[in-house]
């Protein structure tokens, strides 16, 4: 999902309601469906920055204080960081994109299973990781094909339609398989 585009104005990512006091500023945020898709998928280099109202993403990932200099950058792991990953409609709707990509490219359940885990984390699953994610797709397909208020609540998440070609059910535990493989420190950090 990520835009390609350079330069331009600053972008607007999701954000939560209320974190700009419009008694405060002069400023409002954009409601996430006035704006176009492509304008969420941006860079963070391009992400608006207002110095007293950060963006709650940045503060999270221990983005800086705008007001201070700094010699180097805190590096933090907290629940925080992980909830966000988890829970963030940015992230989830590239989970989705990454699930909808993995899903069209291989046919077999392993194989798309394997494919989601080498593009997340740059390495080739062993067998033992492909059992424990068709584990988990598996409960989960099972959990979403019980509830379709639950999945469609999932594939509705972000301002990117899914990808009605395919089975809601499939792509709804898969965006899960992919939550949870980008959630892990194999996938977010380089070693």
């Amino acid at each position: 999902l990520l835009s390609a585009r350079v330069g331009g104005q600053s972008a607007k990512p999701y954000q939560p309601d209320g974190i700009w006091n419009p008694t405060n500023s002069f400023y409002t945020y954009p409601d996430a469906d006035s704006m176009p898709a492509d304008e969420h998928h941006r860079r963070t280099l391009y992400t608006f920055v207002k110095r007293n109202a950060l963006h709650p993403t940045l503060t999270v990932f221990d983005f800086t204080n705008r007001t201070e200099s700094r010699a180097r950058r805190r590096s933090s792991n907290t629940p925080l960081q992980a909830l966000t990953l988890m829970n963030d409609p940015q992230y989830v709707e590239a989970y989705r994109a990454l699930a909808s990509k993995t899903l069209r490219a291989a046919e077999a359940l392993d194989e798309q299973l394997g494919l989601l885990y080498r593009m997340a984390t740059r390495a080739t699953p062993s067998p033992s990781h492909i059992d424990v994610l068709r584990e988990f797709y598996e409960t989960e397909r099972a959990a979403y094909a019980g509830n379709p208020s639950k999945t469609n609540n999932l594939l509705q998440v972000g301002v990117t339609d899914p990808d009605s070609s395919l089975d809601p059910i499939s792509l709804a535990a898969m965006t899960q398989v992919a939550g949870l493989v980008m959630n892990s420190p194999d996938a977010y950090m380089v070693r």
